[in-house]
């Protein structure tokens, strides 16, 4: 489950890199268009091919125009310094990183009951299943990701156990 929602925002990431740069080439070419007509209409202003009121108020639009796409040109570069993460690389790491918390948390054990205890919004409850040697325990409870991601689960390492060993 958790592979799966990691594969749907890093497909979200990927469409969104993909309209940032189809949208950005679409500035660059409007403003690129501005740029022609501003350069037409300097040409028209010198050798007097319209009159000047009209020029002049053409030459504001199209120069208020083009440093709206200017301005949109540098966010669109800001956001691609971010869009350059490689998607791949990010899901690789993500899977490997999913792949190793059992083992992570077999391995460090204080510190896993912790950060469980951080995280839990209330009691987990086991439910038996199976019967013999393939007797096991359903897992069932809430998380509460807000702490964790405020960065209030890393706070405090010397909070120990609690009645349930948890």
């Amino acid at each position: 489950m958790l592979i799966g929602a990691v594969e749907k925002a890093l497909a979200r990431l990927g469409k969104r890199q993909r309209v940032h740069i189809e949208r950005r080439a679409q500035i660059e070419r409007e403003l690129a268009q501005v740029q022609q007509r501003l350069d037409r209409l300097v040409d028209a202003l010198a050798d007097g091919s319209l009159p000047a009121d009209e020029i002049k108020t053409r030459l504001s639009a199209e120069k208020a125009r083009k440093t709206a796409l200017t301005a949109d040109v540098t966010r669109f570069e800001r956001l691609a310094n971010v869009a350059t993460v490689r998607v791949d690389q990010i899901a690789d790491q993500l899977r490997a990183r999913i792949s190793d918390v059992a083992g992570l948390l077999g391995r460090q054990t204080v510190q896993a009951r912790q950060m469980l205890r951080k995280v839990l919004a209330d009691k987990i409850e086991l439910e038996p299943v199976g019967s013999g040697r393939q007797r096991g325990y359903k897992f069932r409870g809430a998380l509460s990701l807000e702490r964790l991601i405020a960065g209030e689960a890393m706070n405090n390492t010397s909070d120990c156990g609690g009645p349930n060993g948890i």
